[in-house]
């Protein structure tokens, strides 16, 4: 009998330390961030010792390494992310791997109104049993740009230029500062001020008839005043990178925008959306003027029309995703102008607000960053 017992001992002390082993290695050669991850890496290596698959995949620069197409049938257990990506799943339910309960979104940024989805990463994720993976993409800026591109004046003159675009998901929505130049809605222009200084330099016409409805509408019913001016924006481009709940959101938005193409019936991909979206907006802008209005130098600054055009069309893209806007308003009423410095005595400055109205490229959490074409 105490043969016995000394052998079971040692076959559990045995077990116990071969379980330890296992759950060293896994804390401290793999990237988990809690002592939870690192019991449950331990338990699906001792699952695959067993026999029983455990799959893994591997996220790298926004790119999936994992061969779905011959494992319909077996989603990832496991995913290492890099730090520069995110995963996102979907399910019906929360995942009980994550931790935490699954968003509900929606309905018409997703194809299921009771679909749960989560976005994970970097690091190891671990992927719940009523989960598939519905996308990946990278946290840092894209650039797209095309050749090429065909545009007619409205004379019939056709030309051809070069298009490109800088966008992210990750990038927190421009702040614009707006005010007015008179007292009608049709009268709000975006202020641009000297660098380094409260000093307006321009005021642009350059917001469309929906933005300006929806500045209007606040200012007649009221927001509350917030100062100082915000005079910079905090640039989150570069890793470690923290996602809110805003980016996740804004993620989830777009890896969930899987339109058909026309092209080969295949689905095409959220990042081909914002270079589509202005091309159609610079063939549309250009439709409007004349060859010779573009070309010819304007008779007071002799200068082309065509560069003035480069800044609005940058300048109507960006307005395109995601946007806020801070209103500012003299206290004695008179109109903003050209030359004012802008101070906490002499001007009302309201909190900033995140603009509601819809377009395609804000209804995918995407922010535009800069976008421009080349010569004619």
């Amino acid at each position: 009998m105490t043969g016995w017992l000394f052998v079971a001992s040692n076959c559990l002390v045995a077990l116990l330390v071969v379980g330890l082993m296992f759950l060293l290695v896994a804390y401290f050669s793999l990237p988990v961030r809690s002592f939870s991850e690192g019991r449950r890496v331990a338990q699906r290596m001792l699952r695959g010792i067993t026999g029983r698959e455990q799959p893994v995949a591997f996220v790298k620069e926004g790119q999936l390494n994992y061969p779905l197409e011959g494992n319909h049938n077996k989603t990832p257990k496991i995913i290492l992310v890099d730090q520069t990506s995110v995963v996102v799943l979907s399910g019906r339910a929360a995942s009980k791997a994550s931790g935490k309960r699954g968003r509900r979104f929606r309905q018409d940024r997703l194809p299921q109104s009771n679909s749960r989805i989560r976005v994970a990463g970097p690091g190891m994720v671990f992927v719940g049993s009523n989960e598939s993976i519905r996308g990946v993409t990278s946290l840092r800026n894209y650039f797209r740009s095309a050749d090429g591109i065909v545009c007619r004046t409205r004379d019939g003159v056709e030309f051809k230029t070069s298009v490109s675009i800088t966008f992210s998901l990750y990038q927190p929505p421009t702040i614009l500062k707006v005010g007015y130049v008179a007292n009608g809605q049709e009268d709000l222009r975006v202020l641009k001020f000297y660098p380094q200084m409260n000093v307006i330099k321009i005021l642009s016409d350059e917001l469309d008839d929906q933005d300006k409805a929806e500045v209007h509408k606040a200012q007649r019913v009221g927001i509350l005043p917030s100062v100082p001016l915000v005079t910079e924006e905090t640039s989150r481009g570069f890793p470690p990178y923290q996602l809110d709940e805003a980016a996740q959101n804004r993620i989830s938005a777009a890896v969930y925008y899987r339109p058909r193409s026309v092209t080969d019936n295949g689905l095409d991909d959220w990042t081909d959306l914002p270079l589509e979206e202005a091309i159609r907006i610079l063939r549309n802008m250009m439709s409007k003027e004349t060859y010779k209005d573009l070309i010819f130098p304007d008779p007071f600054t002799q200068s082309p029309l065509i560069e003035d055009y480069k800044q609005r069309f940058s300048s109507v893209v960006c307005n395109r995703g995601l946007l806020s806007y801070q209103l500012i308003q003299r206290v004695d009423g008179s109109p903003l102008a050209a030359g004012q410095r802008i101070d906490e005595v002499n001007y009302q400055i309201y909190s900033v607000q995140e603009f509601s109205s819809s377009n395609i490229l804000r209804e995918r959490g995407i922010t535009v960053i800069s976008a421009g074409f080349t010569k004619l």
